[in-house]
Formats: structure tokens, sequence, C-alpha cells
């Protein structure tokens, strides 16, 4: 028997996707593999009047390798740019997560996106805190550089000065910013979209609301009559399961909107007095962020626009019984910004308002879509895309095979016989299962991609029937159980083989490696499906 057709379809069992660390959820080793973490002091000199510090977390929030970072976030601000026109003015300030790049880099380059070609004198970067348990008010970088992967990043030592100067209370120690990752993180999406601007580094402590407004409209003053961008970085709520997260993110994220930052402090204390399951903080960089919204209304803001939402289970690494929250937001000054302004969905609202239903030619063309980008970024960068779509229906909970034929022949097919989460996020699963996981065939490479044709099935859900005579060849996939011995065939593998009922079966039985008769057996048990099947066009990609 050749390759022809489904017959070889294997089961997706699982990936090992890990959720873990403190303040954020650390980065899986195998969207990049070559990485390897570094860590050391500041080091004199560097041409930039003081310290350079080197990177703390590279090859563990992002890539190690200067070519293969500069692939992540050039794919993560195309992908960003892609969601909504930016503005024309450019912002004021940002709100960013700063967590690993699989889990929060798509949502922090859409904030970055909306800052690209515009120029600025300056970068002033407001950090969490993370490492310094006895900081009070907060900790400047006062002169020197930044490194990473791409290269030094400056930093702007006379206006570092001026607010060094002009904020009350603020250490300056370039060692306090050692192990610091918020600030760090930040760095090559800028160096990306602002290449040579200089930066002020700040790590802001978990100041009182109080204290933030007083730095807050020191700041604006020393910014007042500059082009410069501020940058607060924060992630939202700390460990609770995914649909808590939803909630409580989503009062965090209307709160940080109004751009009132009383109502984040009393949101943020409400939400913790709550009770939430798992929740340890609803804003790891609340000060950075308290402090941000106060220069900017100082500046004349009157609102943060969200640009996108997301949880680290909403990404393919992340476990949901505990996430981590992440957001992105643009603020402009009054009437400088977009004229209206709706928030896209959060993919944890549009997955509980699901749609269990077939889904319209339009929803197939996206779902493949989502197919062929997931391989294209996963075999290209490394790293599959947070793919986010308004439709209820393509967030319901069903089972899906994605087959993958190079000119006509099986090349990969895997799927999951029941939903396990959003259909949209299975289907990436089985994509990147079957071009990388099918036993049968070495691991497709991303110069394949071209000659490969995506299909999808998208199955309904399992039903037990009394006896094989219940089974309509054509109609009906069907799952047969003997004993520790299972195998699946999909609806069209039949039509696709001219078998009739009988020899189905016992192509069946001999695929779950039993005797071609072993489906007579009373001992066996069938379970049939139905699918909806759709395919790129002939002449795809």
């Amino acid at each position: 028997m050749g390759r022809k057709g489904y017959r070889w379809c294997w089961l997706w069992m699982a990936l090992a996707l890990v959720l873990a660390g403190c303040t954020q959820a650390t980065p899986p080793t195998s969207p990049t593999p070559e990485l390897s973490p570094t860590s050391a002091a500041p080091t004199p000199g560097g041409g930039t009047g003081g310290p350079v510090r080197p990177p703390a977390v590279a090859g563990q929030f992002y890539p190690q390798k200067p070519e293969a970072l500069e692939q992540v976030v050039q794919a993560l601000l195309r992908q960003a740019r892609q969601a909504v026109p930016s503005a024309s003015h450019p912002p004021l300030a940002l709100i960013v997560p700063h967590a690993g790049y699989p889990y929060s880099g798509a949502v922090a380059a859409r904030a970055y996106a909306e800052a690209a070609g515009h120029p600025y004198e300056a970068v002033v970067l407001l950090g969490a805190n993370h490492t310094l348990p006895t900081l009070d008010t907060g900790a400047l970088y006062p002169a020197g550089a930044f490194a990473t992967p791409l290269g030094e990043v400056p930093v702007a030592r006379d206006l570092a000065s001026e607010v060094l100067a002009a904020l009350p209370g603020l250490a300056s120690d370039p060692a306090m910013h050692r192990q610091e990752h918020s600030i760090e993180v930040q760095l090559p999406f800028l160096q990306v979209i602002a290449p040579g601007t200089p930066i002020v580094p700040l790590i802001v402590g978990d100041v009182t609301w109080a204290k933030a407004q007083e730095l807050g409209q020191a700041l604006a003053k020393v910014l007042a009559q500059r082009r410069v961008l501020l940058v607060a970085t924060t992630d939202l709520s700390h460990y609770p399961p995914y649909g808590e997260a939803c909630q409580v993110d989503g009062r965090t994220v209307e709160a940080i909107a109004s751009l009132d930052g009383q109502e984040v402090w009393e949101t943020d204390a409400r939400q913790m007095e709550a009770g939430h399951e798992g929740l340890a903080c609803t804003l790891c960089g609340r000060g950075a962020v308290l402090t941000a919204l106060a220069a900017a209304r100082a500046l004349g803001a009157e609102r943060a626009h969200l640009l996108l939402y997301a949880n680290s289970g909403d990404t393919l690494f992340g476990e949901r019984d505990q996430v981590v929250g992440y957001a992105a937001f643009a603020i402009w000054r009054a009437g400088e910004g977009p004229a209206s302004w709706e928030a896209p969905p959060a993919p944890c609202r549009l997955e509980a308002e699901a749609e269990t239903r077939a889904l319209d030619p339009a929803e197939q063309a996206r779902l493949l879509q989502v197919a062929r980008e997931t391989l294209e970024w996963t075999l290209g960068i490394g790293l599959p895309p947070l793919e986010v779509d308004p439709s209820p229906a393509l967030y319901q909970s069903s089972g899906a095979f994605v087959t993958l034929k190079k000119r006509g022949e099986l090349r990969g097919c895997i799927g999951n016989l029941s939903g396990q989460g959003p259909l949209i996020r299975t289907v990436q699963r089985m994509a990147i299962a079957a071009a990388t996981e099918d036993p049968r065939f070495p691991p497709v490479t991303s110069n394949e991609l071209p000659d490969l044709r995506i299909e999808i099935s998208v199955l309904s859900p399992l039903e037990e029937v009394a006896g094989p005579e219940a089974i309509q060849v054509g109609l009906h996939g069907v799952v047969l159980v003997h004993g520790s011995h299972q195998a699946v065939y999909l609806p069209q593998v039949a039509l696709e083989e001219g078998w009739d009922r009988e020899t189905m079966l016992s192509h069946l039985a001999q695929k779950a490696g039993l005797p071609p008769e072993a489906w007579r057996d009373p001992e066996a048990r069938f379970y049939v499906f139905t699918a909806q099947v759709f395919e790129e066009p002939a002449s795809a990609p």
C-alpha cells in the first residue's frame, strides 16, 4: 500500500508546553534551540561616557544570534502593521509587556508598530522592578549604553541628568539594572524601529499613586519641549486560570484606558482583595504605568488606546491553569490620536462567545491562511505567530486534522480527534505537528513550503455506535478501538481509495496493528464523526 491519501494519518498526542517563571512566562527551548543565556556586570568604556550593560536575558527571552533576533522582530512588526491602520501623529507614550517574545512579543510589537517611522530625540523607558527588593522610588542608568545582540543602545546622558535632577528620590546606579529584564527586552524593537535613538532607562519601584503623580508630573516638565517617546512596561495578571485572567485583566485594561491613575490604583486594590484564584498581582509594573499615566496626562493626553490584549494561554506554549496577561496601549495628545477607535476583541472573549457551527468560505480561507502562516513562521524563524481573528466560529472547541501534500503525495498528516481549546489554536498545533512530528517523514523544511498544499478537516464530536453496520462510508470518519489498539480514518479515505465498508474496516484493523478481521470481534468498539474538509486552491500558495 502506498502513501496515497489519508490512510496513514496519525493522532497527535500533545506538545510539551510549559508555563513557568515568577513574573513572566518563561519561553520554551523549542522555538529557538540555538539560544544560550548570558549575564554579566556592566563593563566600562564603549565610547558612550559610561558603562555598557551587557544583555542579561538574551537566549532566554529573545534570540541570542543577531540575525535570528532581527528576523523575529521584523516578523512581529510586519504582523503588527497588518492589524489596524496607524495614526498619522506620533504617539506620546506606549505601554508594553516584557515577557519572552514567544509569549508577549506579538503584543509588544503592536505598540511599537505605532511608533515606527516617527523620529524621536530619545526614548524614556520606565521599567518594572523584579530584582531589587529594597528599591524605593526608582533607579536610573545615568550614562553609557545597553547592549543587545543587535549592538549598543546609547544612554541619553544629558537628558538622564535632567531626569535625575527633576525626579525626587531616584537612585543613580548602573549595577541596579544588571539583572532587570523589563527594559532590556524592549531594546531590540527600538533598535529596529528607531536605530541609533538614545534611551533613558529608569526602573520604577512599587510607588503609591501619590508618588507616581509627583514623578510623572516632574517627568512631564522635563519632556514638555522635546520629541521624546515614553515607554512604560508591565505585564498584567500573574498566575490566575485562563478565564479568571480574562476578567481581571479586562477591568485593569479598562482602568488604564481611562488614563486615570487613581482608578488604576483602586482597581488594583479591589481585585487583589477579591480573592481571585492564583492571582499574585494585576500589574507587575504598576509603578511604571502609574508614572507614565501621570506624565501623559500632564503632557496633554486624555486616553490610552488599547491595541491588543492576550495572555500566555493564547499562545501555543502556555498552559491555561496559570497564565500571565499582556496588553499594548498607545497614548496620543488630545486631538492627535485616531478619530475613532474600537478596541480589538480579546481572544478569551472570542472563545467565551464561540459559535459551534460549520465554517463559511471566508472562515475556511482564513483557517488555511493561519495554517500556512504558522508553518512559514515556525520553519522560517522558529516562532509561531499569535493569530487572532474576530470570527467566533474559529474559537469553537473542535478536533481537527491538518494534511500536507507535496505535488499530490502525502507529506504529513496529524490531527486531534477532540477539541482542546479554540479551533484556531488546534489548527496551528496540528500544522506544526504534521510538518515536524509525523514519524513516517523527515521534518518539512522551509524550502518545501512553496510546493506544499494544505488541507484541513474540522471534526464533529465523536459518537460511539453499536456496531459496524451503523458506519456510513464516505460520511463517517471511524475510530476503531480494540483493547489497547486503536486507529482512525478520516471520512474521505474510503472514497479516495474506492473501499466498501468491510474493506475499509479491514485496513483500519491492520493500521491499528491487528489482524484484518479483528474488527468483527464483539470486543471491538467503533466511534464515528463527520468532517468539514477544505483545502488550498491547486495554485496555492
